[in-house]
């Protein structure tokens, strides 16, 4: 079995200590995507403007390939797959983890709902492509219940 890996993030300690050679006789490879792309130019673009002009923060913890790697599973960390590879993803502390919900201690906002970008990672994490969310603790376990509380619908 393949298990992809974000490319970019593939050297990424969090990547080594709870993804990367986890499974014995499992092949893991690097997968290249879509955000990947967006998010290097967007670093790019930053370094020459000596400043951060697009925040690459949600750039990070997206993830689409085109169904291009070849590969069985992708294993994300803190992220979202848009593409058609059955995906998990082991997170920290909430899923989809965009910098518009990451405080999810605020108050419920209906104006969160009408951002694309949530649409969407909700769409992918109920899909039937998403095979499992990995809470790293008890406690991501149920900031991440409180979310998807605030998102039921």
């Amino acid at each position: 079995m393949k298990i992809g890996v974000v490319a970019y993030r593939f050297n990424h300690y969090s990547y080594r200590r709870n993804i990367i050679d986890m499974v014995p006789g499992i092949r893991y490879q690097k997968a290249k995507d879509l955000f990947g792309r967006i998010n290097a130019t967007a670093r790019l673009f930053n370094r020459i403007a000596g400043r951060e002009v697009i925040s690459t923060f949600d750039l990070n913890n997206q993830f689409f390939d085109f169904n291009l790697n070849r590969i069985d599973l992708l294993h994300l960390f803190n992220g979202i797959s848009y593409g058609h590879t059955p995906w998990v993803s082991t997170f920290e502390t909430i899923l989809p983890r965009f910098s518009s919900i990451i405080d999810v201690t605020r108050e419920y906002h209906p104006g969160y709902i009408t951002d694309w970008k949530l649409h969407f990672a909700f769409e992918a994490l109920a899909g039937p492509r998403c095979k499992r969310i990995i809470a790293m603790s008890g406690c991501a376990a149920n900031i991440q219940r409180v979310l998807l509380e605030k998102f039921s619908d």
